[in-house]
């Protein structure tokens, strides 16, 4: 069982959810596309600055992280209401069984709500079967992500996506 709590992002907590980006990168992209992850960490703090950042983590009882959230705050575009958005969210595979998952979300969704949020939105891979755990949860299906490839990235890297088997 993981202890969950709400951290500050600071150079320390950076570094421990690094060391599972490439876990979370095999997890949510690696099936689709060879765009590896890139967190544009400064971006996450100065939202933190703002007051529009939440991060939670589960640790085990050696203090390691083996799961995360980052959670987004601000105004829909275009509903009038406060969104968490939830771009990022890792719970290591030692630790999918039982519980974990929706003790992560519990927590993201409280924290959130704290914050001040009213909706909060996701997107839950069907790939690697994370869906089930939103929908369990009373998430609704609110469509899909259609994504255009329309140059490289500031790395100078380019998504390429794969091709689909059928």
């Amino acid at each position: 069982m993981l202890d969950y709590g709400v951290e500050k992002l600071d150079d320390r907590l950076i570094d421990e959810m690094s060391l599972m980006t490439g876990a979370y990168w095999n997890d949510v992209a690696a099936p689709f596309h060879d765009f590896p992850a890139d967190p544009d960490w400064a971006l996450y703090k100065g939202l933190q600055g703002a007051g529009r950042l939440t991060i939670v983590v589960g640790r085990n009882d050696r203090r390691q992280v083996k799961a995360f959230a980052v959670v987004v705050l601000g105004p829909h575009a275009h509903y009038a209401c406060i969104q968490g958005t939830v771009p990022l969210l890792f719970l290591h595979p030692d630790y999918r069984k039982g519980p974990e998952g929706m003790r992560l979300v519990r927590l993201l969704e409280k924290a959130a709500e704290g914050a001040g949020a009213q909706i909060i939105v996701t997107h839950g891979g069907m790939h690697n079967g994370v869906y089930r755990l939103f929908e369990g949860m009373h998430y609704k299906d609110f469509g899909r992500y259609y994504v255009k490839v329309k140059g490289e990235g500031p790395n100078g890297l380019k998504p390429i996506f794969k091709k689909e088997e059928k």
